[in-house]
């Protein structure tokens, strides 16, 4: 596992919110898809010794293959009508993020709805899609990890996931860096 010092982590956490300033990064208000990207390049250019740095995301952020499945027999106008270019963009991309899809703004409830389940929709190991899941594959590599970025939510999901089977969704960790970390109480209370 690659190491490095507590000033280089701190470098990149900023000021601890969305807008802060990342290095050379104006003062601008990003989405946390933004500032993840940028954490991902910083990460890789302070440390260059890393080699599996990857992005882990909640379950609702991939396409549910059985949730496809399941509109596309059910005839979902939604989904029958959208189905090439899912099927395009699953075929180009190949990681199953629902974001992955070339839609308009007005047009993602209805993809969250039809394509993405939550934590606990998910039917886990009982699931006829479980081997090809996007979600399990996406587990797989955070499994490989040397450096994992995760938000809350995922992090304190960990426990519901490995008690539907699906086993532990965060490696063993020699550290665990969490940014607003003053939020976590509130969202396990939330959450429990």
């Amino acid at each position: 596992m690659v190491t490095f010092q507590p000033p280089d982590v701190r470098a990149l956490l900023g000021a601890g919110s969305p807008s802060a300033r990342i290095r050379d990064l104006s003062d601008v208000p990003v989405s946390f898809d933004t500032l993840r990207t940028c954490l991902l390049h910083e990460l890789r250019t302070l440390v260059p010794g890393l080699r599996r740095l990857n992005v882990l995301k909640g379950c609702e952020n991939y396409i549910c293959r059985w949730r496809l499945d399941d509109g596309l027999q059910a005839g979902v106008p939604w989904i029958v009508q959208h189905w090439q270019i899912i099927a395009a963009t699953l075929q180009q991309v190949g990681n199953g993020e629902v974001t992955s899809l070339p839609l308009l703004e007005d047009q993602w409830p209805a993809a969250r709805q039809w394509l993405t389940l939550n934590v606990d929709q998910c039917r886990g190991q009982s699931c006829s899609h479980f081997e090809s899941c996007h979600f399990q594959r996406a587990r797989a590599q955070a499994q490989q990890s040397d450096v994992l970025l995760i938000n809350h939510t995922l992090l304190l999901s960990d426990q519901r996931l490995f008690e539907k089977g699906m086993g532990a969704l965060l490696p063993l960790a020699d550290a665990v860096i969490v940014d607003e970390a003053h939020q976590l109480p509130d969202l396990l209370v939330r959450l429990n």
